[in-house]
């Protein structure tokens, strides 16, 4: 069985890499930063290897727990897929029942404003 883990890195004080790691390097990571109570993704990537195999999932389950530690109320993706990977982003946005309008999708975190 392969081992995996989660490494957070800090970008400054309101932003993070979350980054899911195998014995082979980095399988994918995501980029938030917080601000005024909201929580922007401005990336969110998985090695086509990889792809549709919940990492991208397990990555925005990540990102919704840190979400949750800075007190943020909202999260916001803009999402500029790359081409080919367009139905797997959406997928995993409706999985966590983010609202989808256009290129952006969000989500009230539960039990904030």
């Amino acid at each position: 069985m392969v081992s995996m883990e989660i490494v957070r890195k800090a970008l400054g004080k309101k932003g993070v890499e979350i980054v899911l790691k195998n014995n082979e390097g980095s399988l994918g990571s995501v980029i938030a930063s917080s601000q005024d109570g909201v929580v922007k993704v401005g990336y969110l990537g998985v090695k086509p290897k990889y792809r549709r195999s919940g990492y991208g999932s397990l990555l925005m389950s990540e990102v919704e727990r840190w979400t949750g530690e800075k007190g943020a109320k909202e999260i916001r993706v803009n999402i500029n897929p790359v081409p080919g990977s367009e139905g797997g982003v959406f997928k995993i946005l409706k999985r966590h029942e983010f609202k989808i309008k256009g290129n952006t999708g969000s989500k009230k975190i539960k039990g904030k404003g």
